[in-house]
Parts: structure tokens; sequence; C-alpha cells
């Protein structure tokens, strides 16, 4: 086992050099094969047959699902922020080929080293330390250390969260199977080069869920694996308990939006009077006002004309014996719009947009015969 473990060291290190010294990451990628392929012919790939597996499957998915539910939820409050990667099908393919292989590269390498180190596991708990270190390391390069609010700011979004998911990791792939890792590991690292947006969650509620989630995956999988005897009725109740309890948030703040009970309200477009800012079917969400000087030229609003809520840009600002009016036009509209709006009828700004999801509001009221055009 000695000289096991020596192989396992040396092959860690190794791959600390490769990251430190190669930087760019198809260089790292090339690295990583060469020692996964190594470390294959020695070992061969373990057999990965834990009756476990299936339901830690299960808990890993529903739990990912319930992730995205409830970050998503909380954006349409909180905001969200646009994709700057390239979204087509050749831009996917090429943003995603480099990263995807180093991960499968990592995660073979994990469970060979976990199927392989049941005597000691201190090579397993090492492994897991450099795995730690590379995650931090990817990051590092994006911050300035120019003060400790920076160097706080750092370890909350990037070495807390860091430890976490490693570990949970790492825990999985010894106690379970390699597949459910490589699954949570696959869609939390590239599902950024898909999605048209993110939410716009601000620093603290990152960091929290960055910590929050692993934490709780990995109380799932440790009562799944203590109660295996249960585990059918367990995965069952993961199912209903975690599901539901995510997506009861999720409706719960999609009511609040459209009822407008808060500070920020949801509404569906109707027309296509602001193309290509956002397009009939979108929906977008406002913030309410509370005085005049929020504001400006080049604004959009959202107002209250003949009982319909139109959304345009405001492109004159006048004042009136003291009370101030705005004259708007739609993006997409040729003329500005023949009227005045008193900033009494002004119920928000719009902050941003969620697109296609109005869709359904817009066919209902058409069924009804209630839509009217902007």
């Amino acid at each position: 086992m000695k000289k096991d473990n020596l192989v396992f060291y040396i092959l860690q290190l190794l791959m600390l050099i490769s990251v430190v010294m190669l930087k760019n990451e198809i260089y790292i990628c090339l690295s990583f094969l060469i020692l996964t392929i190594i470390l294959l012919l020695k070992y061969r790939f373990p057999s990965d047959r834990n009756y476990l597996r299936y339901n830690a499957i299960q808990i890993v998915v529903i739990s990912i699902f319930s992730y995205f539910l409830i970050s998503y939820g909380l954006g349409m409050v909180t905001g969200f922020t646009r994709n700057v990667f390239n979204l087509s099908i050749k831009g996917i393919i090429k943003n995603i080929t480099v990263p995807f292989l180093i991960i499968v590269f990592e995660e073979i390498i994990r469970h060979v080293v976990a199927k392989n180190c049941y005597g000691d596991k201190r090579p397993y708990v090492t492994l897991t330390i450099v795995y730690i270190f590379l995650g931090i390391a990817m990051e590092f390069n994006g911050y300035d250390f120019c003060n400790f609010e920076v160097i706080f700011k750092f370890f909350c979004l990037v070495v807390l969260p860091n430890i976490a998911k490693e570990s949970l990791y790492s825990y999985i792939t010894y106690k379970v199977s390699f597949i459910p890792t490589i699954i949570m590991k696959l869609v939390f690292s590239l599902y950024i080069y898909f999605v048209p947006f993110f939410p716009n969650l601000g620093d603290y509620l990152i960091s929290l869920l960055g910590i929050l989630y692993p934490a709780v995956v990995y109380m799932m999988i440790f009562n799944m694996v203590k109660y295996y005897d249960k585990s059918n009725r367990y995965v069952i109740s993961i199912r209903k308990r975690y599901l539901f309890y995510p997506l009861i948030v999720f409706l719960s703040i999609l009511v609040l939006l459209i009822s407008g009970v808060g500070r920020y309200k949801m509404v569906a477009i109707g027309s296509g009077s602001m193309e290509p800012v956002y397009y009939r079917g979108d929906a977008v969400i406002f913030k309410k006002v509370d005085s005049f000087d929020q504001i400006k030229i080049g604004t959009i609003i959202a107002y209250e004309k003949d009982s319909v809520l139109v959304t345009h840009r405001v492109v004159e600002i006048l004042k009136n014996k003291g009370n101030y009016e705005f004259r708007t036009k739609g993006d997409n509209n040729s003329d500005i719009d023949n009227y005045v709006i008193p900033f009494s009828t002004v119920k928000g700004i719009v902050v941003y947009k969620v697109s296609y999801i109005g869709y359904p509001t817009i066919w209902l009221n058409e069924q009804l015969g209630k839509l009217k055009k902007e």
C-alpha cells in the first residue's frame, strides 16, 4: 500500500505542477489525459456497481433541479445578468470541450484513487485538498487583491464554496459512485455556457448557496448511506420533500411578482413596440418608483394608459405647473406617442426581462378576448 500511496502522491504533485506551470487550459487538459492514461494502465478502471448508485443519482438530480429553481426564483426578485458567452451551437461546443474533458479526467482519477485506498485514506484526503487548490487556482486571476475587502470576498465566494463542493464530491465518490459526482460537477461547471442569463443574486446569496447546497446534499447522501436498508422509502421521501419545497418557494416568488405586492412586479408583453429590446411574449420586471428624479431620458417606464399597462422609453421630460410629465416612444415605433404621461400614472422602471415566459398569459388573455395592444 505504501508503494501505491507514493504513486498517488506523485500523481497529485504532477497535477499541481501542470496547473501552476502550464496555465493554458488545453495544455492542462493534455497533461490530465496523460496522467489518467498512466493511472488506468497501472490500476485499470475499477468496478462501479454500488447498489445505492441509482438512489444517489436521483438525489443529485433532484437537488440540482431544486438549486436552479430556487436561484432563478430569487433572480426574479433580485434581477438577472446577461450571459456574455457565445450561445451558438458552434460557440457552445468550443467553450465546453476542454472544461468537459478536464472534469472527466479529474473524476476518473478521483474514482481510481478512491477504489484503491481503502486501507489508507490519506492519499484520497490529499487528492481532495489538491482538487480544492486547483479550483481556487482557476479563479485566482479574476481578483485584484488590493485590500482586505477583496481578500474576504475571495474567501467567501471562491475558497469556502470550493472546499464545500470538493469535499462533497469526494464523499459521494468514496461512499457510493463517481457517476453522481460527475453529473453534479458537469452541470455546475458547464451550465454557464448554455443559459442566456443568470440570476443576479449578489455576493452574499451566491456565497450562501455555494456553501449550503453541498451541505444539504451531503446530509441527503449521508442519510441514504446510513439507512441503506430503507433507501427506497428514503428516496421517495427526498423526491417529495426536496422537490416540493423549492417548487413552493418558486411559485410564491412568482405570485408576489405577478401581484406586485413588493417593490417589483412582472408583466407580460403583448406587442412588438419595444423590439428588439424585448419581444411579444417576453415578460418584464419593473421596480416601483418613489420620486420623479429616478426617471431619466432613455429610461423604460411602465405606466397605465386607458387601463392598459404600457412599457415605453422616455424621450422627453416636461414640467407642467410643478408636476412632471413624460413623453414616451416604443423603440420599434416610428413616431413618439401622441400623449403625455403624468408621474402619477407611472408604475415603475423596467429593470429586466425574462424571455418567452409571458406567452401563457398572452394566450390566456387572447382566448378570453381581453388582450389590448400597447
